[in-house]
């Protein structure tokens, strides 16, 4: 089992090795009534709704957070398809192909087809929209999730490829005034969580429920595990008198 890591409350871009010095992490194992610790450092990797393990070839802590960098701007720049491992869920010398792309293939349609994801946004329980794509767009060390409003792979690579060029030409500000619906769910929510009898951190959390995030996603963005979240999630519930996700959404609809 791994071993259990302190909270992490520090906020470095995924593009930092730093971000990765709190997540790089060494496997703990029993043997004989006897507690020891693998040599070899660890790292979880969550994107493009996918999440795997890598078992790291550096074995001092910096150059384990070096090498998980590495690996996570592989796959962000290349998918998960650049990654090739030696072993099912594991990778013990894995090997990375080179990360320097040309800028214009974030100008290729086929690019972001492979980015294209499914997230949950709070709809209407009456709602008849399919399972519409969402795509999450990284550039200048800002990071940001816009739903495409279409269930259509082609036509939803093309929407997302509009987007990052609005966001590379014009700047993050030109993106959310003609992308602006997550923009505006989460101001609009964050505006009704202020005035309720919550801590800051459980704002936090319902936040990112009710914007639809799964728990393994809530709790890589904020640092905590899954038995902290479910007791926030708890408290939340009891102080807000409601019993499931969709009855949050709609109090902060």
């Amino acid at each position: 089992m791994s071993e259990k890591r302190r909270r992490i409350t520090t906020r470095f871009s995924k593009r930092d090795p730093a971000y990765w010095c709190e997540r790089v992490f060494k496997n703990a194992y029993t043997y004989k009534g006897r507690r020891g610790q693998v040599g070899s450092w660890s790292v979880k990797i969550q994107l493009f709704g996918k999440r795997k393990s890598f078992t790291l070839s550096s074995h001092e802590h910096s150059q384990a957070a070096d090498e998980a960098c590495q690996i996570y701007q592989t796959i962000l720049e290349r998918g998960w398809q650049a990654v090739t491992h030696s072993r099912a869920g594991k990778s013990a010398g894995f090997h990375v192909a080179s990360v320097s792309l040309p800028a214009s293939i974030r100008y290729d349609a086929e690019y972001w087809k492979q980015r294209l994801i499914h997230r949950r946004y709070p709809e209407p329980a009456q709602s008849l929209r399919g399972r519409e794509f969402s795509v999450w767009i990284e550039h200048a060390r800002i990071s940001q999730y816009f739903p495409l409003g279409t269930s259509d792979e082609n036509e939803a690579a093309s929407r997302a490829m509009r987007i990052y060029r609005t966001v590379a030409n014009k700047g993050w500000a030109a993106a959310n005034g003609c992308f602006p619906r997550e923009l505006s769910l989460a101001l609009r929510a964050m505006r009704k969580l202020k005035q309720l009898p919550l801590s800051s951190r459980q704002r936090e959390v319902a936040l990112l429920l009710a914007l639809g995030e799964d728990s393994p996603s809530v709790q890589q963005r904020l640092g905590i595990s899954s038995e902290t979240l479910r007791d926030h999630t708890r408290k939340i519930y009891r102080r807000l008198d409601i019993h499931s996700r969709q009855a949050l959404v709609n109090r902060l609809r």
